[in-house]
């Protein structure tokens, strides 16, 4: 039900399609089945060639979300779609401070048409995100997608201010927010390192790993001394990076002809 208004509609070129060959035929003509075939044919082209401009859009939203990404958001697309964002934010002051909260973006398949979703991992206590499944209330700000106007890079920056503008639960009474504020900060750190979210099943390419006490030492005792540490560092494994690879080639393959 979370996700039942993110079913890809029919292309409107479908039905144009089917018209254009009815007119064609003149009333009481019977349909032939190569006449039907044909039809069929071009509204699937159509329809695939709708979700390759699709894609293109989510590359260039992409490309402005990196230009103008706030401090302490990172978000990288899906190893498995284009449509399915992963993030995490990291909140350095306020009730919230010390927090990691991580989130994934799902796009629905009529952007920018419709706008996105963006979901919280761990419970977050906020007037403007529900408290059991977790999903951020746009309706304030995005009260409808305009996509002449709105950028998935306004969605993250509204997220951010979630956790920093007072103006968000200052009719809240403070002395319970902010216990039950913290409450969540301490609910996100406990599942940073959960591996069910963090497996490559998920293609989620933001991945927390518990670093050893005795290497994180030695680690800080290089950099004091102006040296670079020689940390060994934990890379996506190659299969993710060639389900990366593989979405653009695809991609490009489509859209660039030969």
């Amino acid at each position: 039900a979370l996700f039942g208004s993110m079913s890809k509609p029919q292309s409107p070129w479908s039905a144009f399609h089917s018209t254009v060959a009815i007119a064609a035929r003149g009333p009481g003509t019977p349909v032939r089945h190569h006449e039907t075939a044909i039809e069929t044919s071009a509204g699937s082209a159509l329809d695939e060639f709708s979700g390759c401009l699709t894609d293109v859009d989510l590359l260039l939203e992409y490309k402005l979300l990196c230009l103008n990404c706030p401090s302490g958001v990172y978000v990288l697309p899906s190893s498995k779609s284009l449509y399915e964002w992963h993030g995490v934010l990291f909140v350095h002051s306020g009730p919230y401070r010390e927090g990691i909260f991580k989130f994934t973006i799902y796009i629905p398949d009529s952007f920018p048409r419709m706008r996105p979703m963006l979901r919280f991992h761990s419970k977050v206590y906020h007037p403007y995100i529900h408290m059991h499944n977790g999903v951020l209330n746009m309706s304030r700000v995005f009260p409808s997608w305009d996509p002449a106007k709105h950028h998935l890079w306004h969605v993250i920056q509204y997220t951010k201010q979630c956790f920093y503008s007072q103006d968000m639960w200052q009719d809240c009474e403070q002395a319970t927010f902010t216990a039950q504020a913290q409450q969540c900060v301490i609910a996100s750190l406990r599942t940073l390192f959960d591996p069910q979210e963090d497996s490559e099943n998920s293609g989620n390419l933001i991945n927390f790993h518990e670093v050893d006490a005795k290497l994180y030492t030695q680690a800080k005792k290089t950099l004091l001394a102006g040296e670079l540490p020689k940390v060994p560092i934990t890379s996506p494994s190659p299969n993710m990076l060639s389900n990366v690879t593989e979405q653009f080639k695809q991609l490009w393959e489509k859209m660039v002809p030969r």
